[in-house]
């Protein structure tokens, strides 16, 4: 095979080499580290195992074969004939066996003088206190005789009448090989015995002393137990495990640590084999990578490149290009797919072009007429069809429709006004997806005028707003014809786009209707939520519970008399700014002008709480009243002082659209409305500017430091109600933009 070097220089090559050494290498890494991993944790866990069964089992051993010891000297003492001039043992009582177990073997009188029995010269200690005792109970003595040259000797010690000590004490040097059973262990393993201040009793090390200490620091007085630790001249690594032998009970002596030690070298043996291997399958992985992905490069790579260069010339609007591929696999279907896709790009890509001019005219469009314009002029260019007209439903529920038809080149598009019948709406609703009248059957009015151009059959596509039919899209043909599915789906992409822009304009209009209702008169925060929360609100009227504030100004006729009525026009105009201003910031609604006097709602449209928009209406008034104040101290040595009168009812009342269908407004009506006017008319008589039913005075009282001010009849209603006001010096801060004063309740 040829090399090319584009086969490793390409992206889609080095992807593919890259993926087959991710696919081949990672697999035999992953089960490399994990086969490696795990062998050496079970080594290792087998290590630990078995070094510790080892300790154990040579613990028992140890302690076994003491008993056994105890025993031959049992049988020693019981042959001794101390009351002969000298003491000495029949021939035959000291079999070989005997022998090989002990090292020497003596008689301690109690005097102190030694008979040796066999074996070396005893050099023996003086028994101590706890010694004897225990000998007393016919148990034997272990005891270590540490030498200077740092060798240990065994003793064992056994009286030979535990009765009477003065009969002499069995005294014997214990064979350590025999007792250790050195024999038993592996090769590769080490044994060493400390007694419980780590003296070393017997020790298979060359240097003990790294051993020693190494064992001290991590045995951490347990009775069993397993370390690994270094030593110090070599820096071999040892794993070991000990075992401690409770001997006091029995022989009077302090435990021995029974210690199985076993390098990790040793140990990890098997796993050597494994680590030379690896390399050499590493690279002949390597290898037979290298050699499978240059042959896939170059089966992928030939048919990559002339998709790409098929790509690069579609993209270059040359729909004509053709690709050639034989491979006999996926790259051939997709070659033969990306032709016929270049086809029918080809056959789109003019209709799209056209269709761009009319989805910009419909989006644009701000009302259905000229939504409806856009569509009769524009859309015989994306479809096709040889006339086309439009059809509004009006929302007002009678059913009545106007049909948009082009009238030709140059003319004005046609209108025609016509009813659709409940049969009619049922059957478009039945079929959303469309209908097809052709010639003969039953013309519905709505696609009238184009049969009336002689089309002979006519597609028919119902446009949906929410779910409700808002129109129709027909689509006229001079001639019957089976359409396409393309074709289809392209009508009804542009019936979904036509429903998108009559949605909007719909939209559109719905929102100038509902603003121009209101943002002349609320800030435009206030304005923004009422657009946000329109579904909240009802405008063919709803009951409502809301703060109504009436606010006028006294004797204005008085005031202005005999100065120009420019200058009382430009005045008032200033005046009622200031106080639409202070309303709108404390989000109210302006609802009316009446000549000098406001008429103010908190809570309708829309409202946060009762409580809430009580207590904005009180705040309102009292700045209003602020901005009196002030404008009397700037205007002190010109004018009398100015003086207005307010009164605030809060209750239910009835909200929606008043007025005639040519000129209607957004306002509230009922007895409560009422109510707040006639409390603004009583400010006249009362020593109040500001006057506050029973009901708003229970909804703010912990806010505003409330007075009562009288309880009269008012004009229009039965009975005597009680009225308040609110001391505005007290609430001065509230006024100020501060915190606002919480005053005590007052019952009243």
């Amino acid at each position: 095979m040829k090399f090319d070097r584009r086969l490793l220089t390409s992206k889609v090559g080095q992807r593919i080499i890259t993926l087959f050494f991710l696919c081949a290498l990672l697999p035999i890494g992953a089960v490399a580290v994990i086969s490696f991993t795990q062998v050496t944790s079970q080594l290792l866990e087998q290590t630990r195992t078995r070094l510790k069964e080892a300790s154990k089992s040579r613990s028992m051993v140890i302690f076994e074969r003491l008993e056994l010891l105890e025993g031959e000297l049992r049988m020693v003492g019981a042959n001794l004939d101390v009351r002969a001039a000298s003491i000495r043992l029949p021939q035959d009582s000291l079999d070989d066996a005997f022998q090989l177990r002990f090292k020497g073997l003596a008689v301690a009188d109690p005097s102190g003088e030694v008979f040796p029995l066999f074996g070396q010269t005893l050099d023996l200690p003086e028994l101590t206190v706890a010694e004897m005792e225990h000998l007393r109970t016919a148990q034997s003595v272990v005891s270590v005789d540490y030498r200077e040259d740092g060798a240990a000797r065994l003793l064992m010690k056994l009286a030979v009448d535990p009765q009477d000590l003065s009969q002499g004490v069995v005294v014997a040097e214990i064979n350590d090989t025999f007792l250790w059973g050195l024999e038993a262990l592996l090769v590769t393993t080490q044994m060493c015995v400390l007694d419980m201040e780590y003296r070393v009793i017997y020790c298979g090390f060359e240097d003990p002393a790294s051993f020693v200490s190494q064992l001290k620091s991590g045995t951490d007085s347990q009775h069993s137990g397993y370390l690994e630790w270094r030593t110090d001249d070599q820096g071999t690594e040892y794993a070991t495990s000990y075992w401690s032998i409770f001997l006091r009970p029995t022989f009077l002596t302090p435990s021995w640590t029974i210690a199985i030690a076993q390098s990790l070298e040793d140990a990890m043996a098997p796993i050597v084999t494994f680590q030379r291997m690896f390399p050499f399958i590493i690279l002949m992985s390597v290898w037979v990578v290298l050699l499978l992905s240059l042959v896939q490069i170059r089966r992928n790579l030939v048919p990559l490149e002339r998709l790409q260069e098929g790509t690069r010339r579609i993209a270059e609007q040359d729909f004509d290009s053709r690709v050639s591929v034989t491979s006999g696999d996926e790259f051939e279907e997709l070659a033969n797919s990306f032709n016929m896709m270049a086809t029918r790009l080809g056959r789109q890509f003019n209709a799209l072009s056209m269709s761009h001019e009319i989805d910009r005219a419909i989006l644009l469009a701000s009302n259905t007429e000229k939504v409806a314009n856009a569509l009769v002029t524009h859309m015989p260019k994306v479809v096709s069809c040889d006339s086309v007209s439009v059809t509004f439903v009006d929302s007002n529920g009678d059913r009545s429709i106007k049909t948009y038809l082009s009238s030709g080149e140059g003319q004005k598009n046609q209108v025609v006004v016509s009813q659709l019948s409940l049969l009619e709406e049922e059957l478009l609703q039945a079929h959303p997806e469309g209908l097809k009248i052709d010639a003969g059957a039953k013309i519905p009015p709505y696609v009238q005028p184009l049969a009336d151009q002689g089309m002979k059959s006519i597609s028919v596509l119902p446009l949906f707003v929410k779910d409700r039919l808002s129109g129709m899209l027909s689509l006229g043909h001079r001639e019957s014809l089976v359409q396409s599915e393309e074709d289809l789906v392209h009508e009804r992409q542009v019936a979904a786009q036509v429903s998108v822009a009559l949605s909007n304009a719909q939209l559109t209009q719905e929102q100038q209707k509902l603003m121009g209702m209101f943002e002349r008169y609320v800030s435009p925060e206030v304005a923004s939520e009422i657009w946000r929360r329109r579904e909240e609100i009802t405008l063919e009227g709803e009951e409502k519970t809301a703060t109504v504030l009436f606010s006028d100004i006294r004797d204005f006729s008085t005031r202005w008399a005999g100065k120009p009525s420019q200058e009382a026009l430009s005045w008032l105009n200033h005046y009622l700014t200031a106080m639409s201003e202070i309303v709108m910031r404390n989000g109210g609604f302006v609802n009316k002008f009446m000549g000098d006097g406001l008429m103010v709602l908190f809570g309708v449209p829309l409202s946060q709480s009762v409580a809430q928009e009580a207590e904005k209406a009180v705040r309102t008034a009292l700045e209003m009243l602020a901005w009196v104040k002030r404008s009397n101290a700037e205007r002190a040595d010109r004018e009398a002082p100015l003086r207005v009168g307010i009164g605030i009812h809060t209750g239910t009342l009835t909200a929606g659209n008043v007025g005639a269908k040519t000129r209607m407004e957004y306002s509230v009506i009922g007895e409560n409305v009422n109510m707040a006017a006639r409390l603004e008319e009583l400010t006249k008589q009362l020593p109040a500017d500001l006057i506050l039913s029973a009901e708003t005075r229970q909804l703010v009282e912990d806010h505003f430091e409330i007075e009562p001010l009288a309880e009269v009849v008012v004009r229009g209603f039965k009975g005597r109600s009680q009225l308040f006001t609110v001391n505005q010096d007290a609430d001065v801060k509230a006024v100020t933009g501060d915190s606002v004063r919480i005053s005590e309740r007052r019952t009243v």
